[in-house]
């Protein structure tokens, strides 16, 4: 009888205790960002690609350049237009001939075809803010530049808009005579999201009208939309912090140190709490039916283009966990892991001819690990020409490093020692 007692009262203990070990364990901790770099990538032919934006300094002076580098770089990223630098302003229409040129002039002009035949793969980004002007600006009174007329004036809920910008797209594939490997709609696409968050579901339902139009005329084609991942981890993500309740009141994210961004007038930090829902308010509705777990694009076509200015200038204060969102987001959601294509990465380069370099290497130790990496393209062949950078920095308000990014400057000097790092086996 005893031993039954003393046996019963050791189960009650050990019961107690479990019981009391559940309490404590409270609610599951929060997801951590996965510190990207253990795998640093190595850059090889088959992952890296050369963007072309089709100006007059490129067709005059660079088809020579251009196809050289054909042998050492797989693919050849092509603009329908220039960027949407030009279209976030939307305070005149720049009407230069040499950043208006379409796909069909670029491979028709003698100079690049054979430059451009040398690439075994060809990737065309084909930015639909930009595809009708008389849509976007109004020039002589510039309404559709105002923040009161976006809603009315610039959407992708327009019918007319809608139908003009697919069209143009499927067209400007058609017109140009090669099919793409692969088309990107949209160059920094999360932009258009923080200027005109309430038309964000028309444009997914857009972008999938214009993904089923294009495989239906292309069926090997592969499309997705472009976003800024470094825009998206500087802009967009801070948008989904918490603030921390204590935190005393900022006005600037200067205010609230590294790492921490100002909030609803207070301090919070980044943590992958509000980069998973960043990615689900924003990348989740152009790439991912949650439904029924269906993938909506055929890769992630991401862009690297942090702001300098954020860091010093220096690709070193680029914190690790800058890129640790996409390989933590595929580790705590699988179903949403696909390719990743960076299709263009870049760094102003106009101080330190080794920075750069310095952000090259950088990129490479931060995005070799965790998933598959498609396509590197550096954001530029050729620096742009003085008169095109005034305008993107006086009158579209752009940030001046656009111009300062690109393998070789307008006369045709290499960019400092950017060339060799990057096309080197």
């Amino acid at each position: 009888m005893n031993k039954l007692m003393l046996t019963a009262v050791a189960g009650l203990l050990v019961l107690g205790t479990t019981a009391c070990e559940e309490e404590k364990k409270g609610p599951p901790p929060e997801p951590q960002f996965e510190l990207p770099g253990s795998s640093p990538l190595a850059l090889t032919k088959a992952n890296r690609g050369v963007e072309l934006w089709p100006t007059a300094t490129v067709v005059d002076g660079h088809g020579a350049r251009l196809a050289e580098k054909a042998a050492s770089a797989e693919t050849l990223v092509v603009y329908e237009q220039l960027s949407s630098e030009y279209v976030m302003a939307r305070t005149a229409v720049f009407a230069d001939a040499k950043l208006e040129n379409r796909l069909e002039d670029l491979f028709a002009e003698p100079k690049l075809t054979d430059a451009m035949a040398g690439y075994g793969r060809k990737v065309f980004v084909v930015d639909p803010l930009r595809l009708d002007q008389t849509w976007i600006v109004d020039a002589s009174r510039g309404t559709r530049g105002d923040a009161a007329g976006r809603e009315s004036f610039l959407n992708f809920g327009d019918a007319g808009y809608r139908e003009d910008a697919a069209t143009r797209i499927v067209s400007a594939i058609a017109d140009a005579g090669v099919v793409p490997e692969a088309v990107v709609i949209g160059s920094e696409m999360e932009r258009y999201y923080l200027l005109n968050r309430s038309d964000w579901s028309n444009f997914a339902s857009f972008y999938l009208e214009v993904r089923s139009a294009i495989k239906a005329a292309f069926p090997t084609v592969q499309v997705a939309v472009g976003i800024n991942w470094s825009n998206f981890m500087e802009s967009v993500a801070p948008d989904f912090i918490i603030p921390e309740a204590d935190a005393a009141g900022c006005a600037a994210d200067a205010e609230c140190g590294a790492g921490s961004y100002c909030a609803a007038s207070q301090c919070g930090e980044l943590d992958f709490v509000a980069v998973q829902a960043a990615w689900q308010a924003v990348i989740d509705p152009i790439t991912f039916d949650a439904v029924t777990a269906t993938p909506l694009t055929d890769f992630y076509a991401f862009a690297s283009i942090p702001n300098g200015a954020l860091y010093g200038g220096s690709p070193d204060a680029l914190p690790d966990t800058h890129y640790a969102g996409i390989p933590t987001m595929f580790r705590e959601e699988p179903t949403r892991k696909l390719p990743v294509r960076w299709f263009r990465i870049g760094w102003d380069v106009t101080g330190d001819s080794e920075t750069p370099v310095k952000f090259l290497s950088r990129f490479k130790e931060l995005n070799g690990s965790g998933y598959d990496v498609a396509l590197l393209s550096w954001f530029g062949f050729v620096r742009q020409l003085t008169g095109d950078c005034n305008v993107i920095r006086d009158t579209l308000k752009a940030r001046p490093e656009v111009c300062q990014r690109g393998f070789y400057t307008s006369s045709g000097a290499p960019a400092g020692s950017l060339g060799e790092s990057y096309f080197a086996d």
